[in-house]
């Protein structure tokens, strides 16, 4: 009964703070012309946004109740207390909220909250949204400016392409999602928005998707979208010539996989009406498919340029808020505003350039400093805690919730790592805690298993491997290596984990257990491609950053045997698809969360990866940037709402 009354009074506390979350996007939005005190709210009520959005979710799909309300809570209470701290027009209301999360985060903590007790924590966040509503009448919205550029920073460690199908890594998004437009796309949360299509139907039980093209959609070479872009860009996603990495997006759209081995150049499952309609079949339903049609690797091309690799890679025609206007390989990007862009108003900036010499997150903070960058993304927490601090930059400070994992990895299907005992010594040496109080300030949060928080089967009380080294040890012996074994690192100069230290933490707690890493220096791609391939012998760290808000992105990505072979760990079994599979197709969400559940224990036993963890995104931006967003789907930050303060 307690459990059944707390659903509910968590319900009445979710919709109370969806009335504070309005008020304060309202805030946010007006407060850009006011000073930087007034700029400050703005900001941090945007992460208040977004942080209650994951409440919502956790809401709605918590596992193991007050122990999921009390982590969203805290992350609530600390960002509440900021905008407390911001102004002295909402100390009152502000300082009532933060009193009001208290006591909610107490009692769930506790176990004991009652309906009564949430109603009227309802009723107190109802009244301060009601007195955050009348200062509203205080502020002025000021109108975005047109022209002016702005100069950001991506460091990349793959080659530079413009290219859809070879975007993989997450520097390279942020270029791709300027140039280039999808069927569908993500706003600053987590629900798919109209992007090139504008509506669309879901028939047939799921099998089957009808798109409607927006009308009028130019391309930067000046020619009109049509259906035949999309039949075209998706055939060369799946052409077995071009071999993209991602062409798994597309392998549940009848007949891809006869595209996929060479049997036919047109994909059966794409029908076209006519110029502005079409439908996609699929062998058969898919929950994520809609979602996956965002990524930046389903980006709709013209066909003509369909067969121009080189011209793809470096000029790219896309339909995109921005054109390509100069490339300088290892020096810079420079686009140019879309003045055709279909979506209105948007962009205001004339140029946008990306530097690309700059090699380090550190080294982005410093050009940010010195006045090099107008936006710096991306910048190492330590950084951000001492901006955080400094009148001139805190005003500017914006940082947001990522669905995102960095680990630890080798390849398990050869020895040693072949050896689950082995796996497991890994995870138990590791000190995630030591590590990012040492490296990131304490910022971000270590991971015990694949699953960042606010995805479908995560569960706030699973355990990871607590660091043990006695633990490890015996697991060595255990697992045939009490004498330890060598291995080889393969670093780059644009490699994070090492240039911000990391690497070496981790090193230093292998050493402990007797493994012995080499670190040798190559070029990024030289040092990447052996991960291509099964028995590499190779250890090495990477990030995944979601591609879309859904569990799928994780496991299929990482563990399905049509997939994974990109992610260089080759941990896969027939019984590992079909569990991948079943949770893609099922509409029942309770089943799918118990799958997601099951298997990100799996991760925890089996240790086919070491989860390190979970980040935190900064950004910051000078005073004359205005309208910067971020958004919770990669890329985090997104150029089409900038403009420059005259």
């Amino acid at each position: 009964r307690a459990t059944q009354e707390q659903a509910r009074g968590s319900g009445a506390a979710t919709k109370a703070i969806e009335e504070v979350t309005k008020m304060i996007q309202q805030t946010a939005a007006a407060t850009q012309q006011q000073s930087q005190t007034s700029t400050k709210i703005g900001e941090q009520a945007a992460t208040v946004r977004d942080t209650t959005h994951h409440l919502k979710r956790a809401v709605a799909e918590q596992q193991s109740g007050s122990t999921a309300i009390a982590g969203a809570m805290e992350n609530i209470m600390a960002l509440v207390q900021d905008v407390h701290q911001s102004t002295a027009i909402l100390v009152a209301e502000s300082a009532a909220i933060v009193r009001a999360m208290g006591v909610i985060q107490e009692a769930a903590r506790q176990g004991d909250v009652s309906i009564a007790d949430l109603n009227q924590m309802s009723n107190t966040l109802h009244q301060d949204s009601t007195l955050l509503n009348q200062e509203l009448g205080r502020f002025a919205l000021p109108e975005p400016a047109e022209g002016g550029s702005v100069t950001t920073s991506s460091i990349l460690w793959q080659q530079l392409t413009f290219d859809p199908i070879y975007v993989t890594a997450a520097a390279l998004g942020y270029l791709s999602r300027a140039v280039h437009a999808t069927l569908v796309t993500y706003g600053e949360g987590a629900e798919v928005i109209p992007g090139l299509a504008e509506r669309w139907e879901v028939l047939e039980g799921g099998r089957l998707y009808r798109f409607h093209l927006r009308r009028g959609v130019r391309f930067h070479n000046g020619r009109l979208l049509e259906a035949d872009d999309v039949q075209a860009s998706f055939v060369r996603l799946l052409s077995p010539e071009l071999r993209s990495p991602s062409n798994w997006i597309l392998r549940s759209v009848r007949g891809a996989s006869d595209v996929l081995e060479g049997r036919a150049d047109s994909l059966c499952g794409l029908t076209i009406h006519d110029r502005h309609t079409f439908d996609i079949a699929l062998e058969e339903p898919l929950a994520i498919f809609l979602p996956l049609l965002s990524v930046n690797e389903a980006a709709i091309i013209p066909a003509e340029e369909a067969s121009d690799r080189e011209r793809l890679r470096l000029r790219a025609v896309g339909a995109g808020p921005f054109a390509v206007d100069e490339v300088v390989e290892g020096q810079r990007v420079r686009l140019r505003r879309h003045r055709e862009y279909f979506v209105p108003h948007q962009p205001h900036i004339e140029e946008l350039t990306f530097r690309l010499d700059i090699r380090s997150a550190r080294d982005v903070a410093d050009a940010f400093l010195h006045g090099e960058l107008d936006i710096a993304h991306g910048i190492p927490p330590k950084t951000a805690e001492q901006l955080r601090g400094d009148s001139r930059y805190a005003p500017y400070l914006l940082s947001t919730i990522q669905l995102h994992t960095s680990y630890f990895a080798y390849d398990c299907s050869a020895a040693p790592f072949n050896r689950p005992e082995v796996r497991q010594a890994i995870n138990h040496a590791i000190d995630r805690k030591r590590i990012n109080d040492r490296i990131f300030g304490g910022q971000n949060v270590p991971a015990c298993a694949l699953l960042p928080p606010g995805l479908q089967g995560y569960d706030p009380a699973l355990r990871g491997a607590e660091h043990d080294v006695e633990r490890a040890r015996a697991l060595m012996r255990q697992g045939g290596y009490a004498g330890g074994f060598g291995v080889e690192y393969r670093t780059w100069d644009t490699d994070e984990f090492n240039n911000s230290g990391l690497l070496g933490s981790v090193i230093e707690n292998l050493e402990a257990i007797g493994i012995q890493v080499n670190v040798t220096s190559h070029s990024a791609t030289e040092a990447r491609r052996p991960l291509q391939q099964p028995g590499h012998g190779l250890v090495f760290c990477a990030n995944w950053y979601a591609d879309i808000p859904d569990s799928d992105n994780f496991f299929y990505v990482f563990f399905h045997s049509d997939s994974n072979a990109a992610r260089g760990i080759y941990f896969n079994s027939p019984e590992l698809d079909r569990q991948i599979e079943e949770a893609r197709r099922t509409i029942d969400i309770d089943r799918r969360a118990a799958i997601y559940r099951s298997l990100n224990e799996m991760v925890v036993k089996e240790a086919p990866i070491a989860p390190l963890f979970h980040e935190r995104f900064f950004v910051v931006h000078q005073p004359h940037v205005r309208g910067l967003r971020t958004s919770l789907v990669p890329p985090p930050v997104r150029y089409n709402d900038v403009w420059i303060e005259q």
